[in-house]
């Protein structure tokens, strides 16, 4: 996302004629990289190894770090999204204390 940002920020500093077609080309990028991110969460939620104990001692702290230290506020909001709507409830409840404060620090 910080890559997208940067290439949204240059086709915004181009000419009228040829910003169109940049700012198409980036929502369509942008699109993409939403579909492999999800799809890569969603397999990690899914690995029949992955229990309580591995979710909020390793995967769900790594997961919010990225979804909060990110400086784009949509590839925020979508990680932090992906998570919760991936894992299952359960998970969630355990560790409802880190998930919220996370929500609270996306931009």
């Amino acid at each position: 996302w910080a890559r997208l940002r940067l290439e949204d920020k240059h086709a915004r500093q181009l000419s009228s004629s040829t910003q169109p077609e940049m700012l198409c080309h980036l929502d369509g990028t942008r699109h993409t990289l939403r579909l492999l991110v999800g799809a890569h969460v969603v397999h990690l939620a899914r690995m029949p190894e992955v229990s309580r104990e591995l979710h909020a001692e390793a995967m769900m702290p790594e997961l919010l770090r990225l979804s909060t230290t990110s400086e784009d506020a949509a590839g925020q909001a979508y990680l932090l999204q992906c998570y919760i709507e991936a894992f299952p409830d359960h998970f969630h409840l355990s560790t409802l204390d880190s998930v919220l404060a996370a929500c609270s620090q996306i931009h």
